[in-house]
């Protein structure tokens, strides 16, 4: 997973190094990104935020399950408590 995360920041930096080209390349152009070049790019960081944070909240759930309590909540210990009555 730490393998997926890596290829999504390369990713993402190439895609911001790609975009500032393009961006310098207009510019000298005395041209501006139009609406719809910034709403791509808002677009693209945005879905690449959500993949991280997705695959981060991955790994700390299964890192969370494999902790181990001590305490048994399973069918074994329920079957042990028995209730009394006086």
């Amino acid at each position: 997973m730490l393998a997926i995360s890596c290829f999504c920041l390369v990713a993402y930096w190439q895609f911001v190094a790609s975009v500032r080209g393009a961006a310098l390349k207009l510019r000298s152009r005395n041209e501006a990104l139009t609406t719809t070049e910034w709403a791509l790019l808002v677009a693209g960081a945005a879905a690449i935020a959500i993949a991280v944070v997705g695959v981060v909240r991955t790994q700390t759930n299964t890192a969370a399950n494999k902790i181990q309590t001590g305490v048994n909540v399973g069918k074994a210990f329920v079957n042990t408590v028995t209730t009394t009555t006086t």
